[in-house]
This record gives structure tokens, sequence and C-alpha cells, in this order.
């Protein structure tokens, strides 16, 4: 599965959209043991656009490892995170342990990515949100709006500066499928005339300088 999950940077203040797992064949999710791109201490906040592991599954690896921010999300991805994150700590402790016992592992002994009892922990860091009721961020202003794909899911519009009529000076697209993202940025040139950019997996985009 091949995903975004950029931090947007603005005011001093670092927030990452969704924080997911590789899913799929064993060199996709060996990638989720990579050290993450920017020190999780140094993120302000987390947002979620809804509850699928491979937009959330990373939460618990993020928590343990130093994020100390609120986990923003709608009410139905939260509920659905409560069930979710603690049985995915729970499928890694037993991959870890059927590695182990099969020989599969490297290592005399393998590790999950996260237990179940660190999962439940970072459950503690959830704030859920209402739909289309903003939400300050210092310079950035963030507001769920409703999506039709599963439970709680959102579409999330952040923007910065006052409100206006006229067209933004750069329109990013963040999405789980590269497809979709190209097809809706392409939409939003065609009908708006926008400009309109589709950012790198984990790249950073700074909303006061927008290119």
């Amino acid at each position: 599965m091949k995903h975004q999950q950029p931090t947007l940077e603005a005011g001093g203040k670092r927030v990452l959209v969704d924080c997911g797992l590789f899913q799929g064949y064993k060199r996709s999710r060996e990638r989720n043991r990579a050290p993450f791109p920017v020190p999780p201490y140094s993120i302000d906040a987390v947002i979620l656009t809804h509850a699928h592991l491979d937009h959330t599954g990373y939460v618990p690896a993020l928590v343990r490892d130093g994020f100390g921010g609120p986990v923003y999300a709608t009410e139905g991805t939260t509920d659905l995170c409560k069930l979710l994150l603690p049985d995915s700590g729970h499928l890694q402790e037993e991959e870890a342990r059927y590695a182990t016992q099969s020989g599969f592992s490297r290592y005399s002994q393998a590790l999950p990515l996260y237990t179940a009892a660190e999962a439940v922990q970072s459950l503690n860091s959830f704030k859920a949100r209402n739909f289309d009721s903003p939400l300050g961020l210092d310079a950035m202003e963030v507001t769920f709006l409703p999506a039709g794909h599963s439970l709680g899911a959102s579409q999330v519009r952040v923007r910065i500066g006052p409100r206006s009529d006229k067209e933004p000076r750069m329109t990013y697209i963040i999405h789980g499928e590269p497809e979709a993202s190209e097809a809706l940025r392409v939409r939003i040139k065609r009908q708006l005339g926008w400009r309109a950019r589709v950012p790198e997996h984990l790249g950073k985009i700074s909303l006061e300088d927008p290119r």
C-alpha cells in the first residue's frame, strides 16, 4: 500500500497527516521498521482521515518512540481505532512469535513492531473532533469534512491566514492512492483553474511558502 503521510509546517508547528502502516508484500512491510524521517518528538499533532490501518496503524509506534502530542480524528474514526489498533498490536505479537518458533526471523527472538499494550496506551493521545468544526493549531485551521469512505471517514481541509473567497495559492492533494490523487489534481486544475500538487510520501510541506 502506498500512501503519502506528509508533514505540514506553518507558524513553527509541524502536523502529520495520517500515520499508517505499509501493508502487502514483505518488502513493503519491512519499510515499517525504517526510522521515521523526522523525530517523533518534533511533531506537534497528528491528523487522521480515517481508521484503516494504512492510515492509522503506525500511531502506537510513533507514540512509543517519543510523539507526545494529540491525535485528532472524528468520533467514528476514534471509536474504530479503539478496536483496530489493539488488534493490530496483538497480530504483530503473534507474527513475531510465529517467526521465532518457525525460524523465519533473521534474529533469534523476533520482536513485534509494537505490542497490544503499546497500542492501548497510544489511544490516550486521541482527541475526537466533530465534523465541520474548525480546530485552531496556531497558524493552521483544520476542519474535518464528511467523506463516505468508511465510518467516521473525513476529508481534511487545512488552511492558513484569513478566510477568503480568492483561489488558494496552492492546493495539496493528500490521498492513500497515487492514481486517485493525480486524477483529483487534474480535475481541480481543469474545472477550477487552481494550482494543485500531489506531495511526496512523508514529504515536508511549508504552508507559508507553497511551491
